[in-house]
């Protein structure tokens, strides 16, 4: 709705233009000679910059497409790789599952501590000796 009202408004405003602005232009266009009114010219300046602007904005668009649509593939392939990855530690997890419940409860677990080495001074290895 805001477009339509711009769109009158920049019509009634070129109307008034128009209007107080009939003088003709000569025109020479690759050697030929046109003869058109001065709102006519000032139109077709309009007309030709926003199409120009609307073919440069073509091009921007395409390479935003083209940028976004690279970067959601390797968004999607980052995420079939986590989707692995997290199939992976699940299979892990339930091996580890597995290997926790096949060992017998009942078993004790040996851990074997080595004795603590003492350092023997001199005076003790004598003294042994002596009451050995």
């Amino acid at each position: 709705m805001l477009a339509l009202i711009v769109i009158v408004l920049f019509g009634l405003g070129f109307a008034y233009f128009s209007t107080l602005n009939t003088l003709t232009v000569h025109v020479n266009l690759f050697g030929t000679l046109l003869i058109v009114p001065l709102y006519g010219l000032v139109l077709g300046s309009i007309l030709l910059g926003v199409v120009v602007s609307w073919i440069l904005s073509l091009f921007d668009w395409a390479a935003s497409a083209w940028t976004l649509r690279s970067r959601e593939s390797k968004i999607k392939e980052s995420e079939e790789d986590i989707l692995g990855l997290r199939k992976r530690v699940y299979d892990l997890e339930l091996e580890n599952t597995r290997l926790r419940g096949e060992r017998n409860p009942k078993e004790a677990i040996v851990i074997e501590e080595k004795p603590e080495r003492k350092h023997i001074s001199l005076a003790d290895r004598i003294r042994h000796s002596l009451y050995s």
